[in-house]
């Protein structure tokens, strides 16, 4: 199978319904295979036993169904250990296999929602509960449409910040759910610890690229105000870092200074906010979308 995400085309032994499939001919970026490791990825496994680790060319980790490695930005290789989780290790490498190969590349993965309207995007990151889907929904209703629910992929093309669409899938709280109107017994149950549903969404999914604006970090807090405080500095450097979907890999096994001055240099380009939301409040997402949309590099 061949399917297409954050802008790559790859070549699969494992299907993905919820993937755009990719019907053109063109050459394939990276491919997702089921094969045993190279020895040297073998004996590092067992060196260094853990969720996850670096070699000199090589990433791993550990998935409920089994290991998967990521060779270079080329290629992931899975080892399954349990076909019953076959589905669970699908998203582990949706989320850290593809995460990881992107990283490999000097490409961030962004722990976020993301957004897109006339060809500007932004990312609406956060802490679980922030509030990141609830905004994410209100700024559809503003017609902007859907680049990625969980995971955004942003690079650097010369003096722009580029990001490219993931899948049409939401995952949204009962809550959320319910508040945009579906009927939560028709959605596919997708997660029993956070109560959370799969809705499907091609007619609001952006299929193209888009340049990332800004970033907002939802903060909910103890005030009475929806208020903006664009970061800079550490501040500005730790708060993108603390929301990287590998954050605690990156901490555990630190950043190389190759990806670390690659994260510089995306972040010489790109806003970051911190978006404070009243805890207190009934509902303020009109009220932040509509901070969100008066940014001057929006307008």
């Amino acid at each position: 199978m061949r399917y297409r995400i954050y802008g790559m085309v790859f070549e699969s032994d494992l299907v993905f319904p919820q993937l755009m499939e990719e019907t053109t001919a063109c050459k394939a970026d990276f491919c997702i295979r089921v094969s045993a490791f190279p020895e040297k990825v073998k004996e590092h496994i067992r060196e260094n036993r853990g969720p996850s680790g670096r070699g000199e060319d090589f990433y791993w980790f550990n998935s409920p169904g089994g290991y998967f490695v990521i060779l270079r930005d080329k290629e992931i290789l899975l080892e399954q250990r349990d076909r019953e989780k076959q589905d669970k290790m699908k998203t582990y490498l949706l989320g850290y296999g593809i995460s990881l190969l992107l990283y490999a590349g000097n490409r961030m993965a962004v722990h976020c929602s993301a957004v897109a309207k006339d060809g500007s995007c932004i990312l609406l990151s956060g802490h679980s509960g922030a509030g990141k889907s609830t905004l994410a929904g209100k700024l559809l209703e503003h017609s902007w449409r859907l680049v990625a629910d969980d995971v955004a992929a942003v690079w650097r093309r010369q003096d722009s910040l580029i990001t490219a669409p993931a899948f049409p899938m939401r995952k949204l709280c009962r809550d959320a759910a319910i508040r945009s109107g579906y009927e939560t017994s028709e959605l596919l149950y997708i997660d029993e610890d956070k109560d959370k549903f799969a809705v499907f969404c091609p007619e609001q999914f952006e299929e193209g690229e888009s340049q990332v604006r800004a970033m907002f970090v939802i903060t909910p807090y103890d005030g009475e105000e929806v208020r903006l405080e664009e970061l800079s500095g550490q501040d500005k450097i730790q708060t993108f870092l603390n929301n990287l979907f590998l954050h605690v890999i990156i901490q555990k096994e630190g950043m190389e200074p190759e990806k670390f001055f690659a994260m510089l240099e995306l972040l010489s380009l790109l806003p970051v906010y911190k978006l404070y939301r009243p805890l207190q409040a009934v509902d303020t997402s009109e009220e932040m979308a509509r901070l969100c949309e008066s940014i001057p590099e929006i307008r």
